[in-house]
């Protein structure tokens, strides 16, 4: 059993980064590598357990898919831009503040999504440009785009690594607001302040302001805030108010998608709503249903159980140094991927530790398969954002922000005990 573990692991992996090699699309290789991992194992093709797996990640998809529509009807009634005029207007000429401002904006799509790479397509255009202007070097924006795009994906409300974590420890994804915010908000502070501070400088602000699009945002007024008020007001109402009806989480977003309407016609909405969910999008989505079917091979063929016997033997200091396997697969699998098939192991090996802010800490760390080559969705994208035409002097500037990262999570990991009394 152990030796046939062994080798189904070894084929998933060796057919992944083949088919890699080979340019296909990264849902596709995951997908092959599924398929190839039944065959050896002796399984088949038991096509019962893929349409399972495939809809293992059914909530997980209907999140992201909500989120994207909600991100890219607020893009369209300019809320994106108004609110970039609103922080450089106010804090232009405070450098610190001015940072922190963009950081937070670079994460709000992933928070929306769950996935970094939309920060960097999105919000990640509009602060390029503002970065630049401070004269922050053109890498090291690159490299604050790439680990805001990360943090905003592990930040609440939405964490679609922490979810797929969740959903094979069959934990629901409820308790980890404090957690995610513990893990994310220093990580933000520190690298938009160590990484930008000693480079910017006060902008030019009227010079700035008209170069900037505008979508007629101004026109809209309080409309172009409508969307994202609503999705925060559904949630406090949903956690504090007492017998208040449990939405989920799709149908909150979609909500707040659907206030859009008061400021675009009903054919641009669909328009819209079409185009969030295509092209990239429908990448994701192809990688969400592959995982979903790994996830089943791997389970089936032992893997999980010999990932887990293999960790829960490891002393501490050959322990967590091997969580960086984490973005390692992540590379290959991307970071949903790697959480579905390491974080249950790993999650298991710590125990009694608590599993939600073990689980959480997980993912940030798993969220550095976003800057990991050759996948490294958010870092290649941020490359081509700033005009960098390699991506190498790019990650080597992503080495530290990914090592302190990773020594983070761990101190947190270490505390759960303490944290678990104070938060949980």
């Amino acid at each position: 059993m152990i030796l046939s573990a062994t080798f189904t692991l070894a084929v998933i992996l060796a057919v992944t980064i083949i088919l890699f090699v080979l340019k296909l699309p990264a849902g596709l290789c995951i997908i092959g590598s599924g398929l190839a991992g039944t065959l050896v194992s002796g399984m088949g093709l038991p096509l019962s357990r893929f349409v399972e797996g495939s809809f293992g990640f059914f909530y997980i998809i209907m999140v992201f898919g909500s989120g994207m529509i909600l991100v890219k009807i607020m893009s369209e009634i300019g809320f994106m831009d108004s609110v970039q005029r609103l922080v450089l207007v106010r804090l232009g000429r405070q450098r610190a503040l001015l940072l922190l401002s963009i950081m937070f904006l670079l994460m709000l799509p992933g928070m929306l999504t769950g996935i970094g790479a939309v920060a960097v397509v999105s919000t990640g255009a509009l602060a390029a440009p503002v970065l630049l202007r401070m004269g922050i070097p053109k890498r090291q924006t690159a490299v604050m785009i790439s680990m805001g795009a990360i943090l905003g994906m592990i930040a609440p409300p939405i964490n679609i690594p922490l979810m797929g974590i969740g959903a094979i420890l069959a934990i629901p994804y409820e308790g980890f607001t404090l957690v995610c915010l513990i893990l994310t908000v220093p990580l933000a502070i520190l690298f938009a302040l160590g990484i930008g501070l000693r480079y910017a400088q006060k902008v030019e602000l009227d010079e700035l302001l008209r170069e900037m699009p505008d979508k007629g945002s101004k026109d809209r007024g309080f409309l172009v805030y409508l969307p994202i008020i609503v999705v925060i007001v559904l949630m406090f109402f949903e956690r504090v108010v007492p017998h208040f009806p449990h939405l989920s989480l799709p149908l909150i977003l979609m909500l707040g998608a659907v206030t859009g309407l008061f400021s675009m016609k009903g054919r641009d909405f669909f328009r819209a709503s079409s185009e969030a969910l295509s092209g990239p999008s429908f990448h994701i989505i192809m990688i969400l249903i592959g995982v979903g079917i790994v996830g089943e091979v791997v389970t089936m063929a032992g893997v999980r159980g010999l990932l887990a016997t293999f960790f829960f033997t490891l002393p501490d200091f050959l322990f967590y140094p091997s969580l960086a396997s984490l973005p390692l697969l992540g590379s290959l699998m991307t970071v949903f991927g790697s959480t579905f098939v390491l974080g249950f192991p790993f999650v298991l090996s710590m125990l009694p530790k608590s599993a939600i802010i073990t689980g959480a800490s997980l993912s940030l760390i798993a969220g550095l398969s976003d800057v990991a080559p050759p996948t490294a969705l958010s870092g290649n994208l941020a490359a081509g954002l700033v005009g960098e035409k390699t991506y190498l002097p790019i990650l080597v500037r992503c080495l530290i922000p990914g090592i302190i990262t990773i020594i983070w999570a761990i101190v947190v990991i270490l505390m759960a005990p303490y944290l678990a009394r104070l938060i949980l």
